[in-house]
């Protein structure tokens, strides 16, 4: 019976899904020519010898990365067509794909995607291998909540942009409704300076499945996944010192039991010597708008137990700064969406807890150092530095 039940739901969705973005809305713009760019390049999956990077055209279209290594030495890398899910194979949009491989750890690199670009415009340096430091400080970006309004979006990225991140973190809802695809492209074209030379790490958030938690699933495969690993889930990588956990509260093993396990068995597993930071869209301490879940809150004990340094999250638009047991939990729903206040529903016996909060639009810049990590909070609609902190090792 339950297989029944997915095979009617799937058809429903093939049957109800919008020949274009707006066709919901009663309003049908022509298509682009093909040929046309729709997203990227942008980066994912970043590891010391290898990157991911995609991008995404109207309809097919022979395309190919160009990388220069420092020492000029070029390499051509034919885009690679991504097979389509089958909820989303109707799409005009064609995703491809290329993976620079045999890079050096610590590296700057420039590359261009053929025939888009004409000069070699987009740069990114490598991590350094696990446990590592590069010569120059490793900076880690991160911000949430960017969906709903691009210009606002756009106005943090080029805020973030002088800082030029290694990597960046996006705690999620980076668009408000899974079959709105104009939103999708609005995300990568706001983003798209940033992640054009910044690898990204994506925890979903509750909008990228909402209305059509299947379709949400099949975009994030699409636009998000790696080889040997899906577009959801839990997932953890290691950025030279830095463990990173990006954990997914909708579509990953329940946190509140198979996924927590996941969670205690891969922070057991990193050595001692190593950052650990936590990305999840659902805050873990909060007094705006959204009530922490239980399940949130059961998570507590596992980031004390193992000494989690940072745990970042969104949800809330706002920002809040708490430190508990010696973690850092840190919201950051400033990223473009429409601002919630602050302190709506203070918890009496938790609110010493609470260093720093506000309504503003926002990103948190993280630099790693050998003693300990060096942690900003940028303003963005005042252009100011909003709080500082460090952590010791």
């Amino acid at each position: 019976m339950r297989f029944l039940n997915t095979l009617v739901m799937l058809g429903y969705m093939l049957c109800a899904a919008p020949l274009h973005p707006r066709a919901q809305e009663g309003e049908v713009p022509p298509p682009p020519p093909i040929g046309t760019l729709l997203a990227g390049p942008y980066l994912i999956g970043p590891e010391p010898t290898q990157l991911v990077v995609q991008w995404e055209v109207q309809g097919p279209k022979e395309s190919a990365v160009l990388l220069l290594s420092p020492d000029g030495n070029e390499r051509r890398f034919e885009g690679q067509l991504m097979p389509a899910d089958v909820l989303t194979q109707k799409l005009t949009g064609r995703v491809y794909r290329a993976i620079f491989t045999d890079l050096k750890p610590c590296t700057r690199y420039r590359y261009r995607l053929e025939p888009f670009e004409a000069d070699t415009t987009h740069a990114f340096r490598t991590p350094p291998t696990p446990g590592e430091y590069c010569s120059a400080p490793i900076s880690i970006a991160a911000l949430g909540d960017t969906r709903s309004h691009p210009t606002r979006h756009a106005a943090v990225v080029r805020k973030m942009l002088p800082y030029q991140p290694d990597l960046v973190v996006n705690t999620g809802d980076v668009i408000s409704y899974a079959r709105r695809l104009d939103q999708w492209h609005e995300f990568f074209g706001a983003a798209g300076p940033l992640l054009a030379d910044t690898p990204l790490a994506l925890s979903p958030g509750n909008h990228e499945g909402y209305l059509d938690m299947p379709f949400g699933a099949a975009m994030m495969e699409r636009y998000f996944g790696l080889p040997g690993r899906t577009g959801t889930g839990h997932y953890s990588f290691d950025y030279g010192p830095v463990h990173v956990v990006v954990l997914d509260a909708y579509w990953g093993r329940p946190l509140s039991d198979r996924g927590k396990k996941w969670l205690r068995a891969n922070l057991a597993a990193v050595p001692a010597d190593r950052y650990k930071v936590v990305a999840i869209h659902t805050p873990l301490y909060s007094f705006s708008r959204h009530k922490v879940y239980s399940t949130a809150i059961g998570l507590r004990e596992v980031m004390k137990e193992f000494g989690v340094h940072v745990v970042l999250s969104g949800h809330s638009h706002c920002y809040e700064h708490f430190l508990a047991h010696g973690t850092h939990y840190v919201t950051l729903g400033g990223g473009g969406a429409s601002l919630h206040p602050p302190n709506l529903q203070v918890i009496p016996e938790e609110q010493h807890l609470l260093l720093s909060t506000g309504s503003f639009h926002h990103f948190l810049l993280m630099d790693v150092h050998p003693e300990g990590l060096r942690m900003r909070i940028f303003n963005t609609d005042e252009d100011a530095l909003h709080e500082e902190w460090k952590i010791p090792k």
